[in-house]
């Protein structure tokens, strides 16, 4: 909880990838005492597994702690190709609203050949959303359509709603008082009241879970 009382929320971050839209010169001191002016192009920047972090409550800000964000950073020095894999060394900030999104403060830590020896380099990288909105991705839509209230010992069809709006759903699965259904189970004979639960994940593992609980008479 913050310090005005608001509640934060766990915030799932399924997928992101970020390119840079042009070339850097850097200018690095190498380790040999020597310095050297080196390219850098094709930078690329991906989450390489689904991360959590926390949203604060009332706001559009969302946080992950060091370590939090393990990222993919690949990019071309020169005519040598090089790939990097490593979490984030300090908090990274998130602004996630109204359709649109940003990043402050993504950290990106690499060793790069540096005229007879070799140079660290250190970026902070701040990721803006380039189409207002249109690069984000959306966890699926569930309704499960059954009646509240079905007669007792007839056979019910497990009728939902399923929606995906990037069109990558690869599953979806019925639970019934927490328990997994088999797959290809299309009804049920309902006697007593259960909890039932549609869980839908899509391709980069955003997952949605819908409930309901059905009676009978």
């Amino acid at each position: 909880m913050n310090a005005d009382g608001v509640s934060g929320c766990p915030f799932y971050l399924g997928e992101l990838e970020a390119a840079s839209s042009r070339s850097m010169t850097i200018s690095a001191k190498c380790k040999d005492g020597t310095e050297e002016r080196l390219m850098l192009d094709n930078l690329l920047i991906a989450l390489s597994q689904p991360a959590f972090g926390v949203a604060e409550g009332g706001t559009n800000a969302v946080g992950f702690p060091s370590g939090a964000l393990v990222v993919d950073t690949a990019f071309d020095i020169g005519r040598d190709h090089a790939r990097v894999r490593r979490p984030n060394r300090q908090p990274v900030v998130f602004s996630a609203g109204g359709g649109t999104f940003s990043a402050s403060g993504l950290g990106v830590g690499f060793e790069l050949p540096c005229n007879e020896s070799t140079t660290d380099i250190a970026a902070t990288v701040n990721l803006v959303d380039p189409g207002g909105g249109s690069q984000l991705a959306y966890a699926p839509e569930v309704d499960i359509l059954i009646p509240d209230t079905v007669t007792c010992g007839s056979a019910v069809q497990l009728a939902a709603r399923v929606e995906d709006r990037d069109d990558d759903l690869v599953s979806t699965r019925w639970m019934v008082d927490g328990v997994l259904m088999q797959k290809g189970i299309s009804s049920m004979s309902v006697t007593e009241p259960h909890e039932l639960a549609l869980v839908a994940k899509d391709a980069r593992g955003a997952a949605t879970t819908a409930r309901k609980v059905v009676q009978c008479n």
